[in-house]
């Protein structure tokens, strides 16, 4: 299922070995009183951020990844190649995770 909220995120539960997995992508705000990065940071813990921007030359971290209790993030790194490099001026960021098979709650 994706699911495009009206204030800019996409949402997507996807299936892995059983479990749910929810995605949620969203632009936030860059000033330091953003109402959606404090709401997030109630819920969710911010993992070590990766110089993404600009894509050209990465040397600003501009793009975060948050992980519910329910899981453990293992890694994050940017995926640099010639074609995320001209298709947006910040490169993607990635992780790798370790699911919680015990808590049957849908990992955000």
């Amino acid at each position: 299922m994706i699911v495009l909220c009206t204030r800019g995120a996409l949402l997507t539960d996807l299936k892995i070995a059983g479990q749910l997995l929810r995605i949620v992508t969203a632009h936030l705000g860059l000033l330091p009183g953003s109402r959606a990065a404090q709401t997030l940071g109630r819920f969710f813990r911010l993992a070590e951020a990766r110089p993404s921007f600009p894509s050209t030359y990465p040397l600003l971290a501009l793009d975060r990844m948050m992980l519910s209790p329910h899981g453990e993030l293992l890694d994050v790194s940017t995926h640099d190649s010639p074609l995320s490099r001209r298709a947006s001026d910040h490169l993607p960021i990635k992780a790798r995770l370790r699911l919680d098979s015990s808590s049957g709650a849908i990992l955000r």
